[in-house]
């Protein structure tokens, strides 16, 4: 995504370039038209000079255009991480007549829009401060722990460790002892214990209370903040529609217009030649066409941007597959 605007803005300049250069080709054609009517008596020397300066005006234009397309490169260059002096090719072009179903498939996607990506963290955020809330109310109920223990427990009648496993009975007792005398060897017998144990603490200061309220509150906060990400989404959205929708129709007058300019040269360059109209009336209607390819060339880069920005805004895909880069060796 970091590479579509540096490479668009790349595209742009490569179009003004040809426009300067398409017309400093006219300029050097009138120039030579003018060279053959004075000849032929149908023109003055101012004309001739005229014309002479028109096409050396041209030649700074040319090169500032030039300029600007090698350093957009660059950009480019610098963001793909190629090396300055390796030579790139932008295979994609800027062509009107391909734009349309371009457009007409950004206008016409009734793609659901997914549920963006800083919407989703807020969802996930309120769903943690929900169990927040759970969590806090656990320290109003009382707490249950239950042990057990095991073992072998010796009681050695002299120092050592026992090595026999325990026995008790009146066998092993002392002659002349009581027949009820229970008596043991000294040895290992196994040791068990186990308990429960509930604590409930009926007075701590208020705190779990303090901090039932406190995950309240941060409950609250995150559902404000869900509801502003939500705003913030469909505003932006929104936006991106009204912008694509103007970028549309300022691309329509402007293919409009570049196409009545080429019209209008093409009969000013025929009433020049046949001296109806002055060379002043071919320069205007020239420079008008020279604006107006530029014009054009600018909606498309501005159409481009606003259906990438419209994706964006929806959660979609950047729907400009097309665009490529050819690094020469």
């Amino acid at each position: 995504v970091a590479i579509q605007g540096p490479y668009f803005v790349a595209q742009l300049t490569e179009r003004p370039l040809e426009i300067q250069l398409r017309n400093l080709d006219l300029a050097v054609q009138r120039l030579k038209q003018v060279e053959r009517l004075q000849a032929g008596g149908r023109a003055s020397r101012y004309e001739l000079l005229r014309a002479r300066v028109e096409r050396a005006n041209q030649e700074p234009r040319v090169i500032q255009a030039r300029s600007d397309r090698d350093i957009a490169l660059l950009e480019v260059k610098r963001l793909l991480n190629v090396p300055v002096e390796q030579p790139i090719v932008l295979t994609s072009v800027l062509d009107p007549d391909a734009l349309q179903a371009f457009v007409t498939g950004v206008a016409n996607d009734s793609t659901p829009d997914p549920t963006r990506a800083a919407v989703r963290s807020a969802e996930y955020s309120l769903d943690a401060r929900k169990q927040g809330i759970r969590v806090a109310r656990a320290d109003m109920l009382p707490s249950v722990s239950a042990f057990f223990q095991t073992g072998y427990l010796a009681l050695p009648s002299n120092n050592g460790l026992p090595t026999v496993w325990g026995e008790a009975s009146s066998t092993i007792c002392p002659p002349a002892s009581p027949a009820t005398r229970i008596c043991q060897n000294n040895g290992w017998f196994p040791d068990r214990n186990f308990g429960v144990q509930i604590q409930w603490p009926l007075f701590d200061g208020f705190r779990a209370k303090g901090n039932i309220d406190l995950a309240q509150a941060q409950r609250r906060v995150a559902e404000v903040e869900l509801s502003q990400q939500q705003e913030q989404v469909q505003l932006e959205r929104a936006e991106a529609r009204a912008e694509f929708a103007r970028a549309r129709a300022a691309y329509d007058a402007q293919r409009d217009n570049a196409r009545e300019a080429e019209e209008a040269f093409r009969l000013a360059s025929l009433r020049f030649e046949r001296g109806l109209d002055t060379q002043l009336d071919a320069s205007a209607v020239q420079l008008q066409l020279l604006v107006a390819k530029t014009n054009e060339a600018t909606s498309i880069f501005d159409l481009y941007i606003a259906a990438a920005e419209l994706a964006r805004a929806r959660g979609l895909p950047i729907p400009l597959e097309w665009q490529s880069v050819v690094i020469r060796a």
